[in-house]
């Protein structure tokens, strides 16, 4: 069975840097930014995503916009960074279940399979002919997809039409616009 769920809004903050910058910086525990490609760290309700050479996503559970943007702020105060909340960009979506990573490879041309993309893994790629960052949360496998807000009934309604051949669906609900 595959779930396609819309998860609650999220903050999510860009962070345009030169890595050299996150070696200055003092940055505190829950601020961990991986170095390496296509992948993200989490710590409690946060996760950061590595999604460029010089490009990192924030995405936290929490509505912490206000107060994470006052810290990144002041730690880069004096550093050449972009800090921009883009909370209102992007709509969060969940494909889980059994025949969650045949969907995901019917909707995109990553290379799904373990150790190419595992839990911890992330990319921005097109599913479905629409931009969106992937994120495989864990090994059932669990994918999690940030897509423009003004796609996402688009590709929720294409994935649930997908995951129609796979088997009988559960979780779906009507996606709203």
């Amino acid at each position: 069975m595959v779930e396609i769920t819309r998860l609650p809004d999220a903050t999510l903050i860009t962070v345009r840097c030169s890595p050299a910058v996150l070696d200055k910086a003092d940055l505190p525990a829950g601020l961990i930014f991986p170095r390496d490609a296509n992948r993200f760290a989490t710590v409690e309700t946060r996760r950061i995503l590595w999604a460029g050479p010089d490009d990192w996503m924030i995405v936290d559970e929490r509505d912490a916009a206000p107060d994470l943007l006052a810290v990144l702020e002041e730690i880069f105060a004096t550093h050449h960074v972009a800090v921009v909340d883009v909370s209102g960009n992007r709509v969060r979506l969940r494909v889980s279940g059994r025949g969650a990573r045949e969907l995901m490879n019917r909707a995109c041309a990553l290379d799904l399979e373990p150790p190419s993309f595992a839990t911890g893994h992330c990319a921005a790629t097109f599913v479905a002919r629409t931009q969106a960052l992937v994120m495989q949360v864990d090994d059932t496998p669990c994918y999690e997809l940030l897509v423009r807000r003004s796609f996402a009934s688009y590709l929720a309604d294409w994935l649930v039409t997908a995951a129609r051949g796979l088997e009988p669906l559960t979780g779906a609900q009507p996606f709203p616009g």
